[in-house]
Parts: structure tokens; sequence; C-alpha cells
């Protein structure tokens, strides 16, 4: 058993939150003016037949926060911890003759679900809060969120008392069933049928893990690390992306390693060398100090699996998933592999081709070549220019065309909070990347796409069906060898 984290609709909050601010309806107070942003637009999310009017009665709301006060954040955190131990402890400890479905089994998915809604909003301010003192709070209150899972997973009491041998009815539904038989195998996958000592020692080592991973995803979080350039050492690299840059005071642009950064660089700088020194930047974000914590994971996940009875983490993993073992997942993978080699090399083949094309001497392809070569041969042979197709995809015309789509997908109104607070200034800057995230395979249908785009001079004209088809005949190149790369991912 793991503590749950967001459930679908609340990630859905969490995206539309950290791009366009709070929402929802609330009795809170109105916002300072002096820091209220006007530059993003703050919905409310509704269900049925709200009028607009409710949100601008009661103010300003915020069902999933975004400001907090120095402290506040580790005081709500501990505070909804002291909660769901009281509860449990109360299920724990309820005498046999008394446990029923609805104060066990319910009672304990009821505690937990309320623990995950009241702690993750608080965890996620490690990964979004401008005020560095909350940021840390929020990374905080993450890894005290896993020690507890840790602690509940390995609690032999809960496990006796959600037992079906010690609860007097049963389930009265197949899901509750179901919901019983899970409970129970994941408590046993935490060791729950090992001796006391065992358990104890598997306890000892998942908290040392979750907090090793957690430090790791925070490393990489808190990470500023840059790379200066003079400007011809960035050529090609598009003018909206160089403005976009900050500047050290000898004039040289700063690149950091964040992730719209990386790609700009490394898609569109013709000069080897500046390529090279990025993605070394980039690869070794979180430096020594991560790298020394994925080699104690990697050690502690071994021991782990050991004492639960398996050969390795894998088997661990994947016992109760599809693949079930590890020597299946590995028949699988390579199953791929073969049948991706093929194409791979045709796809090297085609940038090495491509680069010698511009440089005569060369013989193969270094790693930062590949971003590099792979868009410029996309857009000579299919003339694509991410540029060219961002022209069709302002933010707000996307963010209207989104909350539009979601409204139809989940039967909610989007109405307008007028003098909200927002998360962060600025925080619409590369939401463009989104749709293709968000709508994966679907985003390429027509009429979807005519619901998120309108060129920013005129948003009327969408965006063209010759540009469509040529963006659709693209969608397969390169394919092997970024598969090939996810593969690479699956094997490590």
């Amino acid at each position: 058993m793991t503590i749950r984290g967001p459930s679908y609709v609340a990630l859905l909050s969490s995206v539309i939150l950290s791009v366009l601010g709070p929402i929802g309806c609330t009795k809170s107070s109105p916002p300072n003016s002096s820091t209220s942003k006007t530059s993003v637009e703050v919905f409310a999310i509704t269900k049925g037949e709200v009028p607009p009017a409710t949100c601008k009665a009661t103010g300003v709301v915020e069902p999933m926060r975004s400001h907090y006060q120095p402290t506040e954040v580790t005081t709500l955190c501990e505070a909804a911890i002291k909660k769901c131990q009281k509860e449990l402890d109360t299920i724990a400890s309820r005498p046999t003759t008394e446990r029923t479905i609805d104060n066990t089994l319910m009672a304990y998915e009821t505690s937990l679900a309320e623990f995950s809604d009241a702690v993750w909003p608080l965890a996620f301010t490690g990964y979004t809060a401008t005020d560095e003192a909350v940021r840390k709070e929020g990374s905080d209150c993450d890894q005290k969120v896993g020690a507890f899972s840790v602690t509940v997973s390995t609690r032999r009491d809960l496990y006796m008392a959600l037992s079906s041998r010690t609860i007097k009815d049963a389930p009265k539904t197949p899901e509750q069933s179901r919901l019983l038989e899970q409970t129970l195998l994941s408590f046993e996958q935490n060791g729950l049928k090992l001796s006391d000592a065992d358990l104890a020692k598997v306890k000892d080592l998942k908290t040392q893990l979750t907090a090793k991973e957690t430090q790791f995803t925070t490393n990489l979080n808190e990470d500023v690390s840059s790379v200066d350039f003079g400007a011809e050492e960035l050529h090609g690299a598009p003018d909206s992306f160089l403005m976009g840059l900050k500047k050290t005071s000898n004039g040289l642009f700063t690149v950091t390693t964040k992730s719209t950064d990386f790609t700009n660089l490394m898609q569109n700088v013709s000069v080897s060398e500046s390529r090279h020194k990025m993605l070394s930047a980039y690869m070794n974000r979180g430096g020594d100090a991560n790298t020394k914590l994925l080699e104690e994971a990697v050690v502690l996940r071994s021991r782990l699996a050991k004492i639960l009875g398996f050969p390795n983490w894998v088997d661990a993993r994947t016992n109760d998933r599809m693949a079930k073992s590890s020597a299946q997942v590995s028949t699988f993978l390579n199953n791929l592999k073969e049948k991706l080699k093929v194409r791979n090399q045709s796809d090297r083949n085609d940038l090495l081709t491509f680069k010698k094309q511009i440089d005569p001497s060369a013989t193969s392809l270094d790693p930062w070549d590949n971003a590099y070569y792979s868009y410029q041969l996309q857009k000579r042979d299919f003339s694509l220019d991410n540029e060219k197709i961002r022209e069709y995809f302002p933010s707000q015309t996307v963010f209207a065309g989104i909350l539009d789509i979601y409204s139809t997908l989940l039967g909610v109104k989007f109405v307008k909070v007028e003098n909200a607070k927002v998360w962060a200034d600025g925080v619409a800057r590369d939401f463009v990347e989104a749709p293709s995230q968000m709508f994966e395979n679907w985003v390429w249908n027509a009429d979807i796409l005519d619901r998120i785009s309108g060129h920013y001079l005129n948003a009327n004209e969408k965006l063209p069906k010759e540009l469509l088809s040529r963006m659709l005949a693209a969608k397969d190149f390169q394919q092997g060898a970024r598969y090939t790369t996810q593969l690479l991912y699956a094997f490590l």
C-alpha cells in the first residue's frame, strides 16, 4: 500500500491551475490589488448550472491553494498526518466484534483518500511555489508523506484489522470485494507475511528509499545550472528564443537546463560545440549528489527485493502487474529491440547522410547531433518549422480551446473569476507544448485542432489543412530512433 496521489480530476485541476491559477468558489477575501495579476485569466470550475455571479459574490476561491505563508505548509502537512494517524488508530483498535466493512475497510479507504486530498496540494508547492522557503516546506512535506506512507503500509495491526477473518460482515459489492483483496495484497507486498524482525527491516529500507527518491526529485527541481554563450555560439537559434534569454553583465546569453531552453538550443543551434556543452550540462543536472543518491537507491532496492522474497527489484515491482516477472519484461523488450533495429538504423543512416551534406568531413553522429539534424531534416523534407506552427497556438487561444474541450469531456463549466490570485506571473509562457501532451493521438484530429488553434494575428485563421497534412505526413518521422531511445530507458 502506498498513499495515493491525486485523482485524474485532481491532476487535471493541477494542470489547469499551474497555467491559469486557482479555480473554484469560496468565501475567502479578495486579493490585495497590489499583488493581483491581470495578465493571466483565472476560471472557476463548476458542476451543473452555477452562475458566474456566484464566484464574483463570494470572492476568490482556491480549492487547491497556490499561496501559502512561511510555516503554513508545514503546519497543515503535520496536521493532516496527525488526523490520518488518529483515524487509522481508531480502525486498528476497534474490537473484533464491532468490525464491519463500513467501519473498517471503507473507513480505511476514506481516511487515506481524504489524507491524499489534503497533502498533495501541499507537496505540490515543492515543485511550483515561487517562494523558496515555501517550496522547501513543500518538498519536506513530500518526504514526510512518503515516510508516513511506509509506516501505514507496514502496520501489522491495520493488516489484521482489515483481514476478512476479523470483519463480521462480507463485502456488499464486487467492488468492495476487489478493494479488500487488493488492500490486503498491498500490505503483504510490503512484508506483512514476514516475521516482525524482517518486517522492521522492510520498513527501514523503504523509509530510506523513499527519502532518497524524494531528495533526488527535489534536487532536479531545484537545479539552476546553466551555460553562457556568445551570440555567435547560438547561430541558428530563433529570435523568439533569444529574446527570452537573460544576459550576463558582459553580454553573454544564459541558457538554462530547463527543458524548453534545452530543446530550443539542441534543435536549432548549428554550432556543434554549443550543443555538446548544452547536452553535458543537461545530463549532469543534480550533479554528484544525485549520482550518489541513485547508486544508494539501487542498493536499497536490491536489498528490499531479497527480503521480500524476490531475486531482484524488477521481479518485486512486476509481480502483481501484467508482466509478472523480470523474465517476461526482458522477453518483451528484446522482442521490441529486434523489431526496432532495422528502422532505427535506417533513421540514423538518414541523419548521417544529411550531416555529410552539410559537413562532407563527417563520418559519424555524435549524441548532441541527433536532435539538431533530426529537426533540420524534418524542416527540409516536410517544410515544417515549429516557429511557424507556434504562430497558430497563442496561449490564450489554446487555453480557451482546452477549457471548451474539457467542458464537453467532463461535463463541467469554466467561469471566469475576476481579480483572482494567480500562481505566478508568466506561467503561460511554455503552455504551447501542452496540447500534444494532454491529448496524445487525438490532438491530430482536425476538429480538435480547430478548437485550440488560431493565428496570433487573426484568431479566426485556424491551422491550415495543408499544414496539418504536412504535420501528419511527418508524424512517423524518425520514430525508429525515438522509440529506441525509450527502449534504452526501459532496459535501464
